[in-house]
């Protein structure tokens, strides 16, 4: 049940949910988001987790990063 602790509510509610990884911090650790979506959403869910993954992989370019993202997403190095 542990191991589940941060993604057995939206399987116990029955709604749509998906986990991205956006990230890791300074210590190397990964940082991911969750996102949930209403009944029947699934396709606004991958939408949506598609554009916060581009984010992510844009981020990872610091050049390009900085200049399009500015402080959206700046405390996470």
């Amino acid at each position: 049940y542990l191991a589940d602790l941060f993604s057995v509510h939206a399987n116990v509610a029955g709604v749509p949910a998906i986990s991205i990884p956006v990230g890791q911090d300074k210590q190397g650790l990964p940082i991911g988001i969750q996102i949930t979506a209403n009944d029947f959403e699934e396709s606004r869910l991958f939408q949506f987790s598609q554009v916060i993954q581009n984010l992510a992989w844009l981020r990872e370019d610091k050049k390009r990063g900085n200049e399009v993202l500015g402080c959206f997403i700046s405390g996470v190095d």
